[in-house]
């Protein structure tokens, strides 16, 4: 997703020389970023134009057969029936669409807000059901997003992350992508607390 959380993540991983593609199903997104057009207020043209030799953007999940990390950045909004829980379909059908195109090695990560418990339900069971070993085959983090949109003093670098594995080896995966370009990274002790994290701040 290249929102308000995934486009500044992808530009950051430009910035550090990372060769990174950017998802969206969204064409009127990936065509004025090919044209190095923004379209969030804060992000100004030049940001992108000077960094496009390190990223391309596409409509098509197939290229994530190419990547090491697929980092997810979806919107989950309060459902419309009022209820207070999130309505996670776009999730949903961008994990179901990702499963298609993974492979031996690859580390997901989901930073959307979600729920406790939603990683494991939502990606985990269906990497598993695939034949996959989580922690060994595929690797799974979870990585709430902490965005202040427009802020000039806290960015996505400088903002400190919480980071969290489904086992000690997707951690370890965890932290190598993002201690390489965020200033402080925080280790919590399992998904449904980095989850829970999330939750909490929000409601703050």
């Amino acid at each position: 997703g290249l929102g308000y959380v995934g486009l500044p993540l992808l530009l950051l991983f430009a910035e550090n020389k990372y060769q990174t593609i950017g998802i969206d199903t969204d064409l009127k997104k990936v065509k004025s970023l090919k044209a190095n057009i923004s379209y969030i207020s804060h992000i100004e043209n030049r940001r992108i134009a000077s960094n496009s030799s390190y990223f391309d953007v596409t409509s098509d999940y197939s290229a994530l057969f190419n990547c090491e990390y697929i980092v997810i950045c979806l919107p989950t909004p309060l459902s419309e029936e009022n209820t207070g829980n999130p309505d996670v379909s776009i999730l949903n059908n961008s994990i179901h669409e990702l499963l298609k195109y993974i492979k031996n090695g690859q580390t997901i990560v989901i930073e959307s807000t979600t729920y406790p418990g939603y990683t494991r339900e939502a990606l985990i069971k269906p990497v598993e059901n695939m034949g996959l070993e989580v922690g060994s085959d595929v690797f799974v983090c979870y990585s709430p997003e902490r965005e202040d949109p427009g802020n000039q003093f806290y960015s996505t670098q400088n903002i400190p992350k919480i980071v969290s594995g489904a086992t000690p080896a997707c951690l370890n995966k965890g932290l190598l992508l993002y201690r390489s370009v965020v200033d402080r990274v925080v280790t919590v002790s399992s998904l449904e607390v980095a989850e829970f994290t999330k939750l909490l701040e929000n409601t703050q």
